[in-house]
């Protein structure tokens, strides 16, 4: 019986600082998950529901991005990276798609694409008037300054019909702004922007 209760105690004892592991054989922590984590229905003692930062709308905890270049990674406000490397968006191939006016167009800022740190892009590839009525992959916070670098213009369209409404712009005019061959648009995206509240692209100034 004494033999037993040695055993059992034993047993306590190198399983009270044990790590656990859910998919991983070698634990770096006290529990390691090599995988995704789904949370439902946190309650604390009180029986108060517990809410997570960095979690999913599909309850999967996560890295999160505030908006105005902020990121809560592991409960530590973090600045988004930026890179001191100039952007590059050619529009070619989408004029040879699209023609002279280009809707919902992706200035690749996704997480993994060219443009996901860079504040400043250089935008080449068309030799006509160019007219944009949207850019998507907007996030709140998220700031840009558009350097067209062609000789041709450039206007961008206000609240046009043709671009999803969150990828809309709001100009500094009733109707568009024009850049007059080689210039820039500083552009900050605000999540909550436009009557209908889905956001919008805001123009913060630019140079015609």
């Amino acid at each position: 019986m004494i033999r037993k209760l040695l055993v059992l105690f034993l047993l306590f004892q190198a399983t009270g600082f044990a790590q656990i592991g859910i998919n991983t054989n070698t634990p770096d922590a006290t529990l390691d998950v090599n995988g995704t984590v789904r949370v439902e229905n946190l309650i604390d003692a009180s029986g108060v529901a517990v809410s997570l930062t960095g979690i999913s709308s599909a309850n999967r905890l996560s890295r999160t991005t505030t908006g105005a270049g902020l990121i809560v990674n592991e409960n530590t406000l973090e600045l988004a990276p930026v890179t001191r490397n100039i952007g590059e968006l050619d529009l070619s191939p989408l004029i040879a798609v699209e023609g002279t006016t280009l809707n919902n167009v992706s200035a690749l800022l996704g997480v993994g694409e060219s443009n996901e740190a860079s504040t400043f892009i250089r935008v080449y590839g068309y030799s006509s008037t160019i007219n944009l009525t949207g850019i998507s992959g907007g996030f709140h916070g998220r700031r840009i300054t558009l350097y067209f670098s062609e000789e041709q213009n450039l206007r961008l369209k206000e609240e046009d019909g043709a671009a999803a409404p969150e990828n809309r712009f709001v100009t500094l005019a009733t109707s568009q702004i024009t850049v007059s061959g080689t210039g820039f648009v500083e552009l900050v995206y605000d999540a909550t922007a436009g009557v209908d509240g889905l956001g919008r692209w805001l123009v913060l100034k630019f140079r015609p």
